[in-house]
């Protein structure tokens, strides 16, 4: 049995086109800036935490859009976020 060539195959996307997402620098933010945004730092150093932003988004916590294998936060939604955060006290 022969195979056919692989550029023979026909391939039609499963889901319509979508609007091109604007990668207005405003308007998005990526993991590290996100962090900043939510005061999500290492406790070694301080650095931001990206991989506290990650886990995060793992569990549902952030809405996030990977684009080019990047992951990028809108910052209405990290504001969003922040407002609707209860208030709590240090003890």
């Amino acid at each position: 049995m022969r195979r056919r060539p692989h550029s023979a195959i026909k391939y039609e996307p499963l889901v319509a086109p979508q609007t091109p997402i604007s990668l207005d620098s405003n308007k998005w933010a990526n993991a590290e800036e996100a962090a900043v945004i939510l005061r999500r730092f290492r406790r070694k150093d301080g650095k931001p935490s990206v991989g506290a932003i990650r886990n995060m988004v793992y569990r549902g916590q952030i809405v996030a859009h990977k684009v080019l294998g990047r992951l990028l936060f809108l910052r209405e939604e990290l504001d969003r976020l922040i407002t609707a955060a209860p208030i709590t006290t240090g003890a």
